[in-house]
């Protein structure tokens, strides 16, 4: 008697038009039929013919070389349960009967011609070209379907983070907002537009309930049409990818998503987030002195308690203690805290640079304004055209979306130019008395504001060194006091900005009495502070 495997194959699409019970009957039926043994079923429940990465298929394959010369037949109900693409299919089934001498039998093909007539080979042939013709049957009439409902501006299948799925009163799929996610996904975008880096974001997302996984989880969310209220429809025949108004409610103001979206395409797609560890808050953030590279951040079991340290992940030897480390940097930040007089002179100088920067935006929001409503009549007269047949489909593809994201732009900076900067205003009349001690905003700042708050004084980051640490370059605010520090700090750079200018400081002076004083030179090259509401960056603000 001849001995057998058969295979059994059903995809999650035609679950309900060939049951593996149903296969499996007319196998078994064949073989006693014609006398074969049938040694052992391989089942693949729920995957398609498009390629062979299926868990029981490849089992089957591995038992094969196992029992070579000891298999005559594979018997499968039809050609389509193993591959349904004609001309790799009819390749594919003469090396899989060479390579284990074998032969593939369908039950639904006739078992009596000669398998070296040429009429053989047309059956076979035949069988394929009809599996592949209804496999592409089913795949174009889901793409239209999935076409035709994103075009009605429908969102289609699980829905994601922020959203629930539900049905409108057509019984048809539809996206309603989830109160409880919602204020996440709109911290994700407040905070990225606020240029809080992604680790940052991250955490402050899992610490809310956010759930997505993946390394570019955030990637996702960002760049998510959904969020803005928007559906991406794809292309189908002559028609090309569009964005529409979605039926569902947005999470995000549109414009606001464009301009996240715009911003996410000029970074590098995010990595996986690196969690930031209260005990080591500055791992990321310190440089080796050896080879340049970040140190990571760790902690080694004590007799008694957990002890964390830095170290470099390339260099041996390069390990410190991080209470150490943190004692150091606490100290540095002591010595370069600034004179009350240079704090005074910062806050004249930022009243007038609000005082003149209202007045340059108030110009500039007409410049904007402008331009604003000649590319909205732009938009009108393409628009126009195109519904008087006047200007081709390619044309107007080619166009509108142009003047769309010209407009999208424009309205971003009118909506940045018509801010109210009263409340940063205060903020910086507030808060600029801390920069006296900076050890005490490092110290109240949380763990994921420590290290912007660093960045805005070690403009050339900090490289950890036996006793203290180099930068290459440090803020210039605070060049005059890191002099008085040099065995805990060195400084490359003298204090220099672009051009070789040399940023003021408060500086001693003797009068002709002997009398030592301070002269607080006006602090210059100071921009309008951004609008920010974040006392551990006001740093970064105030001389980026």
């Amino acid at each position: 008697m001849k001995r057998a495997y058969q295979y059994i194959r059903i995809s999650e699409e035609d679950q309900s038009n060939f049951s593996l019970s149903g296969q499996e009957k007319m196998n078994k039926d064949f073989a006693e039929k014609h006398n074969i043994e049938v040694v052992e079923a391989f089942i693949d429940d729920g995957y398609s013919a498009k390629n062979f990465d299926r868990p029981n298929w490849r089992s089957l394959e591995k038992s094969l070389s196992q029992n070579k010369n000891k298999i005559d037949y594979l018997i499968v109900t039809k050609y389509d349960r193993l591959i349904r693409n004609a001309a790799e299919g009819l390749a594919f089934i003469e090396k899989l009967e060479q390579k284990w001498n074998i032969k593939l039998l369908s039950v639904m093909e006739n078992f009596f011609i000669d398998p070296h007539s040429p009429y053989f080979f047309k059956m076979r042939a035949d069988l394929l070209v009809t599996a592949e013709f209804e496999r592409r049957v089913i795949s174009d009439r889901s793409k239209f379907g999935i076409w035709s409902a994103k075009t009605q501006g429908r969102f289609l299948g699980p829905a994601p983070f922020g959203y629930d799925n539900a049905r409108d009163e057509e019984d048809k799929p539809i996206i309603v907002v989830n109160d409880d996610e919602k204020e996440i996904i709109e911290d994700i975008y407040k905070d990225f537009l606020d240029d809080a880096t992604f680790p940052i974001i991250m955490k402050k997302a899992r610490d809310r309930g956010f759930k997505l996984k993946g390394h570019d989880a955030l990637y996702r969310v960002l760049s998510n049409h959904v969020y803005g209220g928007l559906i991406k429809a794809p292309s189908y025949k002559d028609e090309k990818t569009k964005v529409l108004k979605g039926i569902h409610e947005g999470i995000i103001p549109t414009d606001l998503f464009w301009q996240a979206y715009y911003k996410l395409q000029d970074k590098i797609r995010p990595q996986g987030p690196k969690m930031i560890d209260d005990n080591v808050p500055l791992r990321g953030f310190i440089l080796c002195q050896s080879c340049g590279g970040l140190h990571t951040g760790g902690k080694s079991r004590g007799r008694s308690a957990f002890y964390y340290y830095y170290r470099c992940k390339k260099c041996t030897g390069e390990n410190y203690s991080a209470t150490k480390v943190h004692d150091e940097i606490g100290e540095i930040l002591k010595y370069l805290s600034l004179q009350p007089e240079y704090i005074q002179a910062l806050k004249i100088e930022t009243e007038n640079r609000f005082d003149k920067g209202l007045k340059d935006r108030n110009h500039k929001l007409q410049k904007v304004t402008s331009e604003c409503a000649t590319i909205n009549e732009k938009l009108n007269a393409l628009e126009e055209k195109y519904i008087m047949n006047k200007i081709t489909q390619v044309t107007y593809d080619k166009w509108h979306p142009t003047f769309s994201r010209e407009l999208n732009n424009k309205q971003i900076e009118m909506n940045e130019l018509t801010k109210d900067d009263t409340a940063t205003r205060v903020l910086y009349n507030t808060y600029l008395p801390y920069l006296a001690d900076l050890n005490w905003i490092f110290n109240q700042a949380e763990v994921d504001g420590k290290q912007d708050f660093l960045k805005g004084i070690f403009w050339g980051g900090f490289t950890k060194e036996k006793i203290g640490g180099r930068t290459d370059l440090i803020n210039p605010m605070f060049y005059e006091n890191s002099l008085k520090i040099n065995e805990l700090l060195r400084v490359k750079n003298k204090g220099k900005l672009d051009g070789g200018s040399s940023f003021p400081t408060c500086t001693r002076s003797r009068s002709r009495t002997g009398t030592v004083s301070h002269r607080c030179l006006r602090p210059a090259r100071l921009p309008i502070p951004p609008s920010g509401q974040n006392l551990f960056v006001l740093v970064v603000g105030l001389s980026d």
